[in-house]
């Protein structure tokens, strides 16, 4: 029925009573019995004010249903601090989750550059125990210190048990020297040493006669250096991917950087993968001498998250 606007000296037929006027009204009662008695058989749309509940009610052709029911809104006071978030702690239930301090971490959204709310000291927004809370931000590609090893007196170093938890492991081997002139150091995966089992390509560079070092007979298609006794090896880094799988081959790169003399200086690129032998996942690593024991130096081992 469209609305209708009556002027002075128009005609009032009982027709525009019954359904402009009666459906354009707001019908005032005193409760809701008091309307059920006068309105019996009520029509979708009618509007009512009860006096007692001071609300305004309207006929969905099933039910009378308050027009202005702010009984499930979530009050303003929830939140006490500018940037505070509202979450849901329980069924039809809402709490407060305060902002932090201290930053933001930056995101990528729709192509612009926005932030995410972030908890005291860089916390980021997880879930835990089906909640939202503020945590310490995932460790993702940091280096957690698993083993340090002195390489001191011994031809052989192992490290056994390795942790199976984390995506790759890093070696930094440092300040090693050994006990005679020329020797080679290598790094065998569950102390497989066949060659056979090993695939590699190399890059020496040096400004001296130890960067040719790196024959197939001496390489051995596996991580290894030449080093001098002279100074000894200052750095030398062993990178090995997906460690904890039983999935061939599993990728290693290496690099680093020696001095033999004053006149020798070398740097070293590896590329390589453990192709076979390990039986499953590289539990433990092997640091070997080919010559006499290992005068000094310093293993550690890394788990990369």
């Amino acid at each position: 029925m469209p609305y209708k606007e009556f002027a002075n000296g128009n005609p009032l037929p009982a027709s525009d009573i019954d359904t402009y006027l009666m459906d354009q009204a707001v019908m005032t009662f005193a409760n809701s019995t008091a309307r059920s008695t006068a309105i019996p058989s009520p029509k979708e749309g009618m509007l009512t004010y009860l006096e007692d509940t001071n609300a305004y009610e309207g006929w969905t052709g099933s039910a009378w249903v308050n027009i202005n029911d702010n009984t499930a809104a979530i009050p303003k006071s929830t939140v006490t601090t500018a940037g505070d978030l509202i979450v849901a702690n329980g069924n039809a239930s809402v709490t407060r989750l305060g902002i932090g301090a201290n930053g933001s971490i930056p995101r990528v959204s729709s192509g612009a550059l926005g932030y995410l709310p972030v908890g005291s000291n860089g916390q980021v927004l997880s879930v835990s125990g089906g909640l939202p809370t503020w945590t310490a931000p995932p460790s993702s590609g940091s280096l957690t210190l698993l083993s340090t090893t002195s390489m001191a007196g011994t031809a052989t170093v192992t490290i056994s048990s390795i942790n199976q938890t984390y995506k790759k492991l890093y070696m930094v081997i440092s300040n090693v020297s050994g006990g005679s002139s020329n020797w080679l150091l290598r790094v065998y995966p569950n102390g497989n040493q066949n060659t056979a089992n090993f695939w590699g390509g190399h890059n020496v560079v040096g400004s001296g006669a130890n960067n040719n070092w790196g024959t197939a007979a001496n390489l051995q298609l596996t991580p290894s250096i030449f080093v001098n006794q002279q100074t000894g090896f200052n750095k030398w880094i062993l990178e090995i991917q997906d460690y904890s799988s039983s999935v061939l081959p599993k990728p290693f790169i290496t690099w680093g950087t020696w001095q033999a003399s004053s006149a020798d200086q070398s740097t070293l690129l590896l590329g390589g993968a453990f192709n076979g032998g390990l039986g499953s996942a590289i539990t433990s690593l092997q640091v070997v001498t080919t010559s006499s024991p290992f005068a000094s130096g310093t293993v550690e081992l890394y788990g990369v998250n």
